[in-house]
């Protein structure tokens, strides 16, 4: 028969739980400022992942150009691109449907 008794002393499965505990907190961190970075600001507006086509015209105007990237039979996918200005990274921004899911910065050389 064998009796098991538990102890206050932490065995050798405990360092590696707290390791992942450790991990993941360093993840979550970094996605919070991940979703900080994945914004444009227009004017005294900010735009961000999930706003309307609608909210980002209100916020931002019209885009310099758009582009139809799929939308037949497909889910339409739409991409506007900001020029905000001299000094300043042209934004493109991609829609499906009508929420915007992507906010991408482009640098130049």
């Amino acid at each position: 028969m064998l009796i098991r008794v538990k102890t206050g002393i932490r065995g050798p499965g405990s360092s590696g739980r707290r390791n992942r505990l450790i991990v993941a907190a360093l993840f979550a961190g970094l996605a919070v400022s991940t979703v900080r970075a994945d914004t444009f600001r227009c004017g005294t507006g900010l735009v961000r992942p999930g706003d309307t086509s609608f909210e980002v015209l209100k916020k931002c105007g019209r885009p310099a150009s758009q582009q139809q990237i799929s939308g037949a039979n497909e889910r339409f996918v739409e991409q506007w691109y900001y020029e905000p200005g001299p000094g300043e990274f042209q934004r493109i921004l991609t829609f499906v449907g009508t929420r915007l899911v992507n906010i991408e910065t482009v640098t130049r050389p």
